[in-house]
């Protein structure tokens, strides 16, 4: 973290893009195009902190602070769960570090991250807190619940179905076992009905199930910037504790093993994509893998605390040295991106297109939403998230034709697309953005290998790097 200016993440430029245009609201220094959603809606833990952070600290020190946070509690949290159910730390912490990199944190679901390790604290709190006066246990799990609203709203769903497993694996039908179930559903019915009066949408965009995404939750989740080494990190994982199983040196007690039948059917039922949002079934096994150390028996000792030590520190290892030589071989063209903003008109329109029209590599995710920090600049940028109900910004009614309406259509344009329309077209199949674009748009960024200049007389090369190409966007003349 401290060896970067700009954490490669692959969502993290867009989420600090964002930021960038809530800390200038209501300021002189306000972006002209976007304006701030005035309903308060549901995953907005890092719109709700950064911001004030960011006037004292600058945008990018903030949003830094702001995931150094994230993967602290992602860290102490399974520590904290373990210490509550075992009074002891044996495996959590090993678990919780082999995670950090994993598909949904190198990915910069941040909100999603700082929910997650807020809901492990919660989880944490309720097993401590069994047993003791129930109006504090009440008051504990009802800030819980809370704050999890409004940081992320499936990392809610998970601490309340964690819980619900929980809990019905120590169920019994003596009064206090249905007042502990009546303590756990109250703020949980309370939360549902303000979702149901909120005007706000949850979420903006279609539900998917997909099958492939199961065996890719499982086998391509542990790394988030390789496809062959996750598949390698969880056939270990697998191998280590079928081997721990069978010897005897590891057991899921019983609510363990509700825990486990709960999020394998949680894992199932769950989306591929969720309202628009995608990689929802990921989260699943990730937040299982947090969970269960702290119902899980291990023997520490001989050979299995050898392997059971060795295995997860060999994949945090491998997560960590990957990670690394990522994130500094994209500093270069980060700080070229940067300062071709110096190079824009203010304000200005900025398309976000990529040079090819094949599949991303996994890693050239990085460069894809870099683009968006141009915001940084008075600029619009198609790519920047700002869909109601899914983040608190819009963009000002007067530009909504240059902005993505469908969370279908955001990414980069693919260049066959944008050669093929940069003529014009009237057609209502083409989205809006895009079918007067050399007119409509004053900068286009290409991020991808460089090419040479697709489109000569329409867009003038101004600058670029080794992932990216500014131009320069001529309008068509009209007679």
């Amino acid at each position: 973290m401290l060896l970067v200016a700009l954490p490669a993440l692959v969502d993290y430029p867009n989420h600090v893009a964002r930021m960038y245009v809530l800390a200038a609201a209501g300021t002189p220094d306000a972006n002209p195009f976007y304006e701030v959603s005035k309903t308060l809606s549901s995953n907005l833990a890092m719109d709700l902190l950064v911001p004030p952070l960011a006037r004292i600290l600058g945008v990018e020190a903030a949003c830094k602070v702001f995931l150094i946070a994230c993967q602290l509690l992602i860290v102490s949290g399974p520590i904290a769960l373990e210490l509550a159910v075992k009074r002891r730390h044996e495996i959590s912490g090993l678990a919780a570090v082999m995670l950090l990199y994993s598909f949904p944190f190198a990915w910069g679901f941040l909100n999603f991250q700082f929910g997650l390790g807020v809901a492990l604290w919660g989880l944490a709190v309720w097993e401590f807190m069994r047993g003791r006066t129930a109006a504090v246990q009440l008051i504990a799990h009802s800030l819980f619940v809370m704050v999890l609203y409004v940081a992320h709203l499936f990392t809610l769903g998970l601490y309340a179905a964690t819980l619900g497993f929980l809990e019905l694996s120590r169920f019994n039908w003596r009064r206090s076992g249905i007042a502990q179930l009546a303590m756990l559903g109250a703020p949980m019915l309370v939360v549902f009905a303000a979702l149901l009066a909120s005007p706000a949408p949850v979420g903006n965009g279609p539900t998917e199930w997909i099958i492939g995404s199961k065996f890719m939750s499982i086998f391509g989740s542990l790394n988030g910037y390789s496809t062959e080494l996750p598949v390698i990190e969880a056939a270990a994982l697998i191998v280590l504790c079928y081997v721990l199983f069978r010897s005897g040196r590891l057991s899921l007690c019983r609510s363990g093993l509700w825990l486990t039948g709960g999020f394998a059917l949680l894992f199932l039922v769950t989306p591929y994509r969720l309202f628009g949002v995608a990689g929802v079934d990921f989260r699943v096994p990730i937040a299982a893998l947090l969970i269960l150390p702290a119902y899980t028996r291990v023997s520490m000792s001989g050979r299995a605390a050898t392997l059971a030590v060795a295995v997860p520190i060999g994949i945090a290892l491998v997560n960590v040295a990957v990670t690394t030589a990522v994130w500094l071989s994209y500093q270069d063209d980060y700080a070229k991106l940067k300062a071709s903003f110096t190079l824009l008109d203010r304000p200005s329109r900025v398309l976000v297109g990529r040079s090819s029209d094949g599949p991303i590599g996994f890693l050239q995710w990085p460069i894809v939403n870099a683009p968006a920090l141009a915001v940084s600049a008075k600029a619009m940028v198609t790519i920047l998230f700002a869909l109601p109900g899914m983040q608190p910004i819009n963009v000002v009614k007067e530009q909504r034709n240059q902005a993505i309406t469908d969370v279908i259509d955001y990414g980069p344009v693919p260049l066959p697309k944008l050669v093929a329309l940069a003529a014009g077209t009237d057609d209502p199949r083409v989205p809006r953005f895009l079918r007067h674009w050399t007119n409509e748009f004053d900068y286009l960024y290409l991020v991808g290998p460089r090419i040479a200049n697709p489109l000569p007389g329409r867009i003038e090369e101004l600058t670029g790097g080794t992932l990216f190409t500014m131009y320069r966007i001529s309008p068509i003349q009209k007679p």
